[in-house]
């Protein structure tokens, strides 16, 4: 073949190969800020869980009977576990933006999501009148905590190996810091119990005084 035709082809070719390729950097550049942005996300929804497992283990040393923990346990869950909720509905459009890559690591996610939510609203609160249907139902839902936060932990390490080895890396120091953290701060957990206790007694307070001011006779 004559080399006046062959040199336009080998450059026609070149010119195909550095698209392809800079379409492929562009792909996967915009593919891992997804990913970097659901990290982030996820790694603060994993210490919500952790700092919440860690308090509520702290409250059972500070009350006198189950009731009383289930109350604070409540509020704790309520006023801090997964919120403000915008939070869990930019986590939802996060995990979204990887579907279209990682599918199944995206379903995974949306269903630790929505056992987290679920986590958040229950209430056992008739329950904790009974001893022992109360420690029952507590156990579960204790356990079920654990495991979505092994998961939630599982979820967070796949991809932060997709993003790079060294965010790999460095989400895993923050991870092992996260837990020796929490687990041995006690004054900071047990200052945060008694803050939270306060807050619950001011609360109970407030609320008698409105319905004493409003004439209602509950109150």
């Amino acid at each position: 073949m004559n080399e006046q035709y062959i040199w336009p082809l080998v450059g026609v070719f070149l010119g195909w190969l550095l698209s392809a390729i800079a379409a492929g950097w562009k792909a996967r550049e915009a593919d891992r800020r997804s990913i970097g942005k659901l990290l982030a996300k996820l790694i603060r929804i994993h210490s919500h869980v952790r700092i919440l497992q860690a308090a509520s283990e702290t409250f059972k040393d500070n009350v006198s009977n189950w009731e009383e923990y289930e109350q604070i346990r409540k509020y704790v869950s309520n006023k801090h576990f997964l919120e403000p909720i915008i939070d869990i509905e930019k986590l939802h459009s996060a995990v979204d933006e990887i579907s279209g890559v990682y599918p199944m690591e995206s379903l995974q996610l949306r269903e630790l999501i929505d056992l987290l939510s679920k986590a958040k609203s229950a209430s056992f609160i008739a329950a904790s009148k009974n001893n022992d249907v109360y420690v029952r139902l507590l156990s579960a839902h204790e356990v079920g905590l654990d495991l979505a936060a092994k998961e939630l932990e599982k979820g967070i390490r796949v991809l932060a190996l997709k993003h790079s080895v060294v965010t790999y890396i460095q989400i895993i120091l923050k991870l092992q810091k996260g837990v020796r953290g929490l687990t041995g701060n006690e004054d900071f957990m047990k200052k945060f119990s008694a803050e939270t206790w306060s807050a619950i007694r001011q609360a109970q307070q407030d609320a008698q005084a409105d319905g004493l001011a409003s004439g209602d006779p509950a109150a």
